[in-house]
């Protein structure tokens, strides 16, 4: 027979285990024998828990630079890759900076010709060193121009050969720093934005455990590395598989609970965020004793049974627990025995039993 009983639940008290006065003589007919059970048993904590979205390494995209959002092409939940398109800003000085460029990029063509040209005509004796030397200078200072727009335009996001005078941008792009989830979205198309505001919640990874209240009594029971064993609400046969990852050590002062984290091993259950659970934390195994009901008597001393050995009766008084099928559990029953409990033909053995 086996018997499943959360341990957990029952209250542990110290027994009171007496000896008696022996019965020398063995007794007549009547009296059955029933063997001691003893049986492994699983303890656990019954608590409730949930489904739970945990995120990585959050990160928080601020604008750029200031203007109007154009363009939002994501959404909440949407997965990005680094680099990708998250939105547009209209911003007038972006147009000036092309503008910008444009004319540093002429006069650089421009001033690096008549350097080539002042450099030949020097060595043909056809022109001061003064000129070459002021040609130089004009040349160096516009490419210094033209290289130092065509960085800010990097920097912006911006591929500088991309930009002509037939084909000026009217807005900037914001691109992922990194590849992850969008779960926050600060801002709406046609808003003004200035440099440094809230645009984007981006984090890397999201898992999904279980967030656990373990009443505050069991906080000593648990520990990192503990299976838990969780069941859906809806289904009390699908199982979700999970260790203990976490635990807070803080103790709510309103429900009187300690929250915990486990991460999910592997599951028959179909479950989302937010999924509530019935949850068993496994904490170790005990061995239960059981005897049959009919053993245990009850006198002014308290609950006992009559045990047989070497051909001697005597009582051993016990704490008893739950009834379950006929069998009732009996605590901190010393470890030799094992057989011989009387369990019906007491009567015959009342007489050598009576208060002295």
């Amino acid at each position: 027979m086996q018997f499943n009983w959360n341990m957990t639940s029952i209250n542990r008290s110290l027994v009171s285990i007496m000896g008696a006065a022996m019965l020398v003589s063995a007794c007549g007919p009547g009296l059955k024998y029933e063997d001691l059970s003893r049986n492994p048993i699983s303890n656990f904590i019954v608590c409730s828990g949930n489904i739970v979205t945990e995120s990585e390494n959050k990160l928080i995209i601020s604008s750029p630079y200031s203007g109007k959002i154009a363009l939002i092409p994501r959404r909440l939940n949407d997965p990005v890759r680094a680099g990708s398109l998250i939105a547009t800003i209209e911003n007038t000085d972006f147009i000036e900076m092309q503008q910008e460029y444009l004319e540093a990029q002429n006069n650089f063509d421009f001033y690096k010709e008549e350097f080539t040209r002042q450099g030949d005509l020097t060595v043909e004796n056809a022109t001061s060193i003064k000129k070459m030397q002021i040609a130089r200078r004009d040349y160096q200072s516009a490419e210094l121009k033209y290289h130092a727009v065509a960085l800010q335009l990097k920097i912006l996001g911006i591929n500088p050969d991309s930009i002509n005078p037939e084909k000026i941008l009217a807005v900037l792009p914001v691109t992922a720093p990194r590849s992850g989830i969008i779960t926050e979205i600060f801002i709406q198309s046609g808003s003004y934005v200035e440099q440094g505001t809230l645009l984007f919640g981006l984090e890397a990874k999201q898992n999904l455990s279980i967030r656990i209240l373990v009443p505050e009594r069991f906080y000593h029971t648990i520990q990192p590395g503990q299976a838990v064993i969780c069941h859906p609400l809806y289904d009390s046969l699908a199982i979700i598989n999970a260790t203990i990852r976490a635990i807070v050590p803080r103790v709510d002062p309103v429900d009187k609970t300690v929250k915990v984290f486990a991460d999910i091993s592997n599951s028959t259950a179909d479950y989302i965020e937010g999924m509530n659970l019935s949850v068993n934390i496994y904490t170790g195994t005990d061995t239960i004793c059981m005897i049959s009901s009919s053993a245990l008597l009850k006198d002014h001393s308290g609950n006992f049974f009559i045990v047989k050995e070497q051909g001697s009766y005597r009582k051993i008084y016990v704490k008893q627990g739950n009834t379950h099928n006929g069998h009732t559990e009996i605590f901190d029953v010393p470890a030799h025995l094992s057989d011989s409990v009387v369990v019906s033909g007491h009567k015959q053995l009342s007489e050598y039993f009576k208060p002295l």
